[in-house]
């Protein structure tokens, strides 16, 4: 595969994206993923270099105001990184020539892709990873906190809490999902328990959920199997269809 470094126009942000590039002519749909609060595109790597193997074109691109990443601006709520990921999809629509796209998410990253799912019918499906119906819940306990605290400064913008209570308005919106959709739980996650996982996928109609043997941060690495088959037999539908 072949990696260039990419820009994407955001409202109000210029992201800073890597685009992998199979060998051969790559499969008809494309991957946009999308990483976590306070983490950046280098934690989606491992997924979208393993989904590139497997003959998908992918974009990661790191959220606007996120420090460890490239991007510019600062993420202001929920909306911004909603903004974002609709800019990194119009992006590998218009650069790649899909006709079909995939938004994975790891985390908020999770959350957004399902959002973004929601709205628009070049997404023919979505995998949410390691997030939950609540997604303030899981900084509430012994651990979030020490988390919230040791990660306070890692993105510019609004702090924290607030940011969180709007992801958690923003949640109620996955019920307007309508294509297939993977959420993905990490039996191991101290962040988000596989219950609000599961309350999640409750959400989302039709949607699957499948468990894997990880914790939170890892989960996208370890899910890379299960996720790369269920795109593909989703994509052997579709074209069984045409």
């Amino acid at each position: 595969m072949k990696l260039s470094r990419v820009t994407i126009a955001a409202p109000g942000a210029t992201l800073a994206g890597i685009l992998y590039a199979p060998d051969g002519t790559p499969r008809a749909q494309a991957v946009v993923l999308a990483h976590g609060y306070t983490a950046s595109k280098e934690t989606m790597d491992l997924l979208a270099g393993y989904l590139c193997g497997r003959g998908y074109s992918c974009v990661t691109f790191d959220f606007r105001g996120h420090k460890l990443g490239g991007s510019t601006g600062s993420m202001t709520g929920a909306e911004d990184a909603l903004a974002d990921l609709r800019a990194a999809a119009d992006f590998a629509r218009d650069r790649l020539g899909a006709p079909r796209l995939v938004l994975v998410g790891h985390s908020m990253g999770g959350l957004a892709a399902l959002v973004v799912a929601a709205e628009r019918a070049d997404v023919s499906c979505s995998v949410a990873i390691a997030v939950g119906a609540r997604p303030s819940h899981g900084f509430a306990t012994p651990v979030g906190r020490a988390l919230h605290v040791q990660r306070a400064d890692y993105v510019e913008g609004l702090d924290t809490e607030p940011h969180l209570a709007q992801l958690d308005a923003i949640v109620p919106r996955v019920t307007a999902v309508r294509c297939p959709a993977l959420v993905v739980a990490a039996r191991s996650d101290v962040i988000v328990s596989v219950e609000d996982v599961r309350s999640l996928a409750g959400l989302v109609p039709g949607a699957e959920l499948v468990e894997v043997a990880s914790g939170h941060q890892e989960a996208p690495e370890r899910a890379r199997g299960i996720v790369a088959n269920w795109i593909a037999s989703r994509e052997a539908r579709v074209e069984s269809r045409e």
